[in-house]
């Protein structure tokens, strides 16, 4: 029986069939325009194989809590036209099977903890730097949530004291997503973080501001592992002076800390999310058997 999974980011929506053991059969991508149209398109995809049953890791903040009346909704995102979105409600009407949803960096956390670079984890933190920057956790596999799902890119940045950069979150200014993101880098620098060359003081300003967000989570949820993805997470100019920063960080409280055993990259690339959604939707066709 096959199963659908949905990766919905604020650039691109991907959808996937595939079966129970992670092996993925056919696969589309579609941008992010207006929600009716994405989704839509999301839907007449999956609507066109057998499937049993459809997990999504959508772009957030979401509702996520199942006895909420707006729950699988989207709530107070930046991107325009999705706020109040019933993502969960629109497919599952659509398709007729059941839905599961998390936010696309959980069911990426889920993915790396299945087949990836979490794998074997009794707790496991994924954080992603991209456009945005999310966070889940995961302790035995299973996804914590509690009122709110985690907002890790929302910790606030302890900035350096000649650092006079606003930051660009709508919410919250100078949070670490304001600071650290892929947009905030491109604003402060004036162009992408992908132009920007190793050994440019933007990397070492990130990664001091990245390490005491990491030095933030692991003082809180004191995960196992940290898995580090997304376009700016990857980019190998940041990881050196992460590691210089973070080493410094913690060497004092959490002297046994290996952080190159703590810290990772993940090991699915961009199948993470998409895998995570695969084991979702096969975990809600179990629950209706």
């Amino acid at each position: 029986m096959l199963l659908g999974a949905v990766e919905g980011g604020g650039t691109w929506f991907r959808a996937a069939v595939g079966h129970a053991d992670g092996t993925i059969q056919d696969s589309t991508r579609m941008a992010t325009t207006a929600p009716m149209q994405t989704l839509g398109a999301v839907a007449d995809f999956l609507a066109a194989h057998p499937i049993t049953a459809v997990g999504i890791g959508c772009f957030g903040p979401l509702s996520l809590s199942t006895t909420s009346a707006d729950y699988g909704k989207i709530t107070t995102t930046p991107k325009a036209g999705w706020s109040g979105v019933d993502v969960r409600g629109f497919l599952a009407q659509r398709l007729k099977v059941p839905v599961a949803i998390q936010t696309d960096v959980t069911a990426a956390a889920i993915g790396e903890h299945w087949l990836g670079a979490g794998q074997g984890a009794e707790s496991l933190a994924y954080l992603t730097i991209g456009t945005g920057i999310g966070g889940g956790f995961l302790v035995k596999g299973q996804p914590v949530t509690g009122r709110l799902h985690p907002e890790m890119g929302h910790l606030p940045a302890r900035r350096q004291p000649d650092d006079a950069f606003p930051g660009l979150c709508p919410f919250h200014g100078d949070c670490l997503e304001g600071m650290v993101s892929g947009p905030a880098l491109a604003a402060r620098w004036g162009v992408p973080g992908e132009q920007l060359p190793a050994g440019h003081p933007a990397w070492d300003l990130s990664a001091r501001l990245l390490a005491d967000g990491l030095t933030t989570m692991l003082a809180v949820i004191a995960p196992d592992r940290l898995i580090l993805g997304g376009g700016v997470g990857q980019n190998p100019a940041l990881w050196g002076p992460l590691h210089t920063h973070l080493a410094v960080a913690v060497s004092s409280y959490w002297p046994r800390l290996c952080i190159t055993d703590w810290l990772l990259r993940p090991d699915l690339g961009e199948q993470s999310a998409l895998l995570g959604a695969l084991l979702m939707a096969r975990g809600a066709r179990r629950g209706m058997e």
